[in-house]
C-alpha cells in the first residue's frame, strides 16, 4: 500500500527513464528535417533538471503561502480565545517583549 504521491511520483521517474531512453530527435532525421533544427542539440538530462527545478521552486512557494496562510490561522483562534476568555469574566494575561 503506498500513497498517491508516492505513485505519482514512481510514474514521473518510469515516464522520465523511457524519454530519455527514447530518441526523439531521430524521428526528425528520415526526412532531413533534423538537420534544420541544429541536428542532435537536445539534453534530456539537462531538461530534466531545468524541470526539477521547476518543481522544487513551485514546492517551497506553495509551502510558504501555506505556512503564512497556517501562521495566520493560529493568531486569530488565538484572539478568539482570549476574547472569549474575557467576555466569560476570566482574565488572560500576555506579555509581548518589544525590542
Amino acid at each position: 500500500m503506498t500513497t498517491s504521491a508516492i505513485r505519482n511520483r514512481n510514474r514521473g521517474r518510469k515516464a522520465q527513464k523511457q524519454y530519455e531512453t527514447s530518441d526523439i530527435s531521430n524521428l526528425f532525421h528520415c526526412c532531413g528535417v533534423g538537420l534544420a533544427f541544429g541536428g542532435n542539440d537536445y539534453d534530456a538530462a539537462e531538461d530534466y533538471q531545468a524541470t526539477r527545478d521547476l518543481q522544487k521552486k513551485q514546492y517551497e512557494d506553495k509551502r510558504k503561502v501555506q505556512h503564512n496562510h497556517e501562521a495566520e490561522l493560529r493568531a486569530n483562534f488565538r484572539k478568539t480565545q482570549i476574547a472569549k476568555k474575557q467576555a466569560a469574566g476570566g482574565t488572560e494575561e500576555a506579555y509581548e517583549i518589544v525590542e
